[in-house]
This record gives structure tokens, C-alpha cells and sequence, in this order.
């Protein structure tokens, strides 16, 4: 039987991730529930203990589809907005493990940054074998401006004024 997941999980890893969509398909199965707004590894401060989220005071440091950890790991340098963006998170889980597989790693070997590995493993070889059944509805994503720098959110507002001054 094919494995069901979320339309719009499907949907944000084939923009995202492009080729290795099949695979961070599998990682966020296990770390988020296949859930673009997943927050977990709660801290009362970072470098802290995890706490239950439910904690006063308590802040995640694990967000998105791939719980790209910000305290010391794959999410460290990108804001909260950017890993809770669905295909941006894909895009960046994928970014690793391209420069992992780049550098002579297997893919198993490219997943260990996350503790779910061996039951993401499991499930893209099922992925693999049984195929996927999308499951709800999905909406395409947008562009994303996520990391453009000034100049070019400056030229795209130049290039929409001369469109409009034209008309």
C-alpha cells in the first residue's frame, strides 16, 4: 500500500528540494508529522536543557518540516520565518545532503544530523517500493523572496514602478 502523506507536503518538497524530494519527504515523516509548522526541542535559553514546550518561558529551537535545530545545528544562521516557509526547509535539508553526497557520503550516511534517521531510512525504502498516495489538497507555493538582498528587493520595486508609470 503506498505511503499516504499530506498533499502539500508533497507539494513543498518538489519545490524545494527538487530530485531529492523523495527523501526529505522521508526525514520530515518522522520529525514533524509531515507538519511545515512544527516546533519542538523547547530551551528556557539557548545552550539550555530541553524542556517540555509547555514550559513558561520556553522557546523551540527546532522548526519546520526537517526541525532544522537552531542551537548549534543545521538551522543555526536562518531566521524562524525562513524554516517554517515549507519548501524553504525542504530546500535547505536538501542543500546538506547534496554537499554530504558531493563529499563521497551515502545517503544514509547524509541523514545523520537528524535523530530519525533509521525511521526516516525506513520510510523513504518504502517511499521507494510502494510509491506515495498525496492525501488533502495542496496550493502551490509562491515565489519566495527568502535571503534576496536589498538591491534586489530594490530593482523589483524599480521594475514594478516603470511597469505602472507606463500604463
Amino acid at each position: 500500500m503506498a505511503v499516504q502523506i499530506p498533499a502539500q507536503a508533497i507539494v513543498d518538497a518538489k519545490a524545494g528540494a527538487g530530485e531529492l524530494w523523495e527523501g526529505v519527504l522521508a526525514i520530515a515523516g518522522p520529525e514533524s508529522s509531515w507538519r511545515a509548522d512544527a516546533k519542538g526541542d523547547c530551551k528556557l535559553y539557548k545552550g539550555g536543557p530541553i524542556v517540555p514546550c509547555t514550559t513558561p518561558g520556553a522557546k523551540p529551537y527546532s522548526l519546520g518540516y526537517l526541525q532544522m535545530y537552531t542551537d548549534g545545528g543545521l538551522g543555526d544562521g536562518h531566521s524562524a520565518a525562513e524554516l517554517l516557509d515549507g519548501p524553504a526547509n525542504f530546500r535547505l535539508g536538501a542543500e546538506y545532503i547534496r554537499r554530504r553526497l558531493a563529499g563521497g557520503a551515502s545517503l544514509y550516511a547524509a541523514l545523520s544530523p537528524w535523530t530519525t534517521r533509521d525511521a526516516a531510512w525506513a520510510l523513504y525504502q518504502r517511499i521507494k517500493s510502494e510509491g506515495i498516495q498525496p492525501v488533502g489538497s495542496a496550493v502551490a507555493p509562491g515565489p519566495t523572496f527568502t535571503g534576496a538582498g536589498p538591491l534586489l528587493m530594490v530593482a523589483l520595486l524599480g521594475l514594478l514602478w516603470l511597469v505602472l508609470d507606463s500604463i
